[in-house]
This record gives structure tokens, C-alpha cells and sequence, in this order.
């Protein structure tokens, strides 16, 4: 008799902090240079109207415009490895978990949902970690453009705090409308592997008793409410894009307005303005960072 131990499967470590640690480091990176751009720029645009020398300020903007392009592409290469890894992790655990549970820990999750846990849920839960990372970038730059904002005229940055109330209304009745439509689109769509899955399995037997189309009316009957709940969400989607395509022009224009009325009265200068503009649309983020 083979009394040779079962070697078992280690199981996988997650990849660790060092994956976020580096998203987290070039999105800062990234959001700073383009917090500071504006300014240096608007610098150089002074210096090119009045004749001075824009050299250094020049070479300061297209080294911040290009350090800014380089950090965002490494930010992407970086976060698509952290979430790559962190899916497979979470994959692997769950599925271990899993196989490793008595049966009446399981009855309660259907074949379908379960499916649906390891493939879709995995991977969403898998961009938790760099979208926590990026998160600091999202309110670094909205925040430095309203500081610097400040910096470049009070007047300027209490209109756009002014206006930011309404977009951040708005986009958070999004994410709270869009978070109830997802979980009843994965409740559904559960639902329909679980049925497709049971199908699947005797598939011998409805072959013998001739019920192919029944059984096919039975998975697919779900369909139609799946079908309305994705309408649903791309409604609120387009609410909310239509909605804030309005708001951020309008904070815009309005920030550009009483810029130029200031520029009139000789507190601004066009470089000034330039920045102002620019800082208007940054600080609009903020709105987006609140869902």
C-alpha cells in the first residue's frame, strides 16, 4: 500500500504593497506636474508678452508637459500589472476557499453565482488596490489647482468654490443610483449562469426528452430584465455626462469671466489668466473624486 503523503498546492501570495506603493508614487508625481504647469507656463507667456527671457520657463513647461505624459503611461502599465496580480490572487484564494469548504457552507451559493464571484466580482475587487493608490492623485489635483488658484487670485477661486457643490451633487446621486443598478444587473446576470450551468450539466437528458427549447426559454428568461437594468445604467451614465458637460464649461466660463474682468482691472496678467483657466477645469475634479 502507497503510503506516500499528498503533497499539497501552496497557496498564492498576494503580490503585496509594492505594486500600489509604485501607482501611488507616479500618479502623485503625475498630478503634481500637472498642478504645476499651468503656473509655469503662464510664467513664460508673461515673459514672451513683455519681452523677457522665457528660455528656462520654456524648458521648465515642456519638461513638466513631458514628465507628466511619461508618469501617466507608467501609472497605466503599473496599475494594469497591480490589478493583473491582485485578481489572480484573489482568484486562487477564493477558489481554494472553496474547494476546501464542507458542503453545507456552500448550498447557499448557487453554481452561477459562484461563476460569477470568481470571473467578473474577482476582477473588480482586483483594481481595488490601485484605484485606492490612484485616489490620491484624484484629490491632489483638484486640491493644488485651488490652492494655486488661491495663490493667483482669491477672487477666482471662490467662484469655482462657488460652483463646486453642484457638480459634486451630482455626480454622487450617480454613484449612488449607478451602485443599486450593478447589483441588481450581477444579481441577474448570476441568475442566468446558475440556469446555463444546470443546463450544461444535463445536457444529455434534455437532448433525450426533446425539451432544448424549453430549457432554452428557461436561462434565457432573465434576459429581458438583464436587458432593462443595463439600459438603466447607461441612462444614469449619460445623465451624468450630459449633466456635467454643462457644469464644468459653465464653472469654467464663469472662472474665465471674472478672471478677465480682474485681468481689466490690472490684478491679472494674460499668463495669469492663461492659468487661471486651466486651474478652473483641474479643480473641477473634485467633483469626480467624491463618488
Amino acid at each position: 500500500m502507497d503510503t506516500t503523503p499528498v503533497r499539497r498546492r501552496p497557496e498564492r501570495a498576494g503580490p503585496g504593497r509594492v505594486p500600489e506603493l509604485l501607482v501611488l508614487v507616479c500618479s502623485v508625481a503625475a498630478a503634481a506636474a500637472a498642478v504645476a504647469q499651468p503656473l509655469v507656463l503662464g510664467r513664460a507667456l508673461d515673459l514672451l508678452l513683455y519681452d523677457g527671457d522665457a528660455g528656462p520657463w520654456l524648458a521648465v513647461s515642456v519638461a513638466l508637459l513631458v514628465g507628466e505624459v511619461l508618469l501617466d503611461g507608467l501609472t497605466a502599465l503599473l496599475t494594469g500589472r497591480c490589478t493583473a496580480g491582485w485578481t489572480a490572487s484573489i482568484r486562487s484564494r477564493a477558489l481554494t476557499g472553496l474547494l476546501r469548504a464542507v458542503p453545507d457552507a456552500t448550498r447557499p451559493y448557487s453554481a452561477g453565482d459562484v461563476g460569477t464571484r470568481l470571473t467578473l466580482n474577482a476582477s473588480d475587487a482586483g483594481g481595488a488596490p490601485a484605484a485606492r493608490a490612484a485616489l490620491a492623485a484624484s484629490l491632489i489635483t483638484p486640491a493644488g489647482a485651488l490652492v494655486a488658484l488661491a495663490y493667483v487670485d482669491v477672487w477666482v477661486a471662490g467662484c469655482v468654490l462657488a460652483g463646486l457643490p453642484a457638480l459634486v451633487l451630482v455626480l454622487r446621486v450617480f454613484a449612488r443610483d449607478t451602485g443599486s443598478s450593478v447589483r441588481a444587473y450581477q444579481r441577474v446576470q448570476s441568475d442566468i449562469a446558475g440556469r446555463l450551468l444546470e443546463a450544461m450539466e444535463g445536457a444529455e437528458t434534455i437532448a433525450a426528452a426533446g425539451t432544448s427549447d424549453r430549457e432554452r426559454e428557461r436561462v434565457l428568461r432573465p434576459l429581458t430584465e438583464l436587458g432593462a437594468l443595463g439600459e438603466r445604467m447607461w441612462v444614469l451614465h449619460g445623465r451624468a455626462l450630459a449633466t456635467g458637460g454643462v457644469l464644468v464649461p459653465l464653472l469654467t466660463v464663469a472662472a474665465t469671466a471674472v478672471g478677465g474682468i480682474r485681468l481689466g482691472a490690472g490684478a491679472l496678467s494674460v499668463g495669469e489668466l492663461l492659468a487661471v483657466c486651466r486651474y478652473a477645469q483641474l479643480a473641477a475634479g473634485f467633483g469626480s473624486a467624491a463618488t
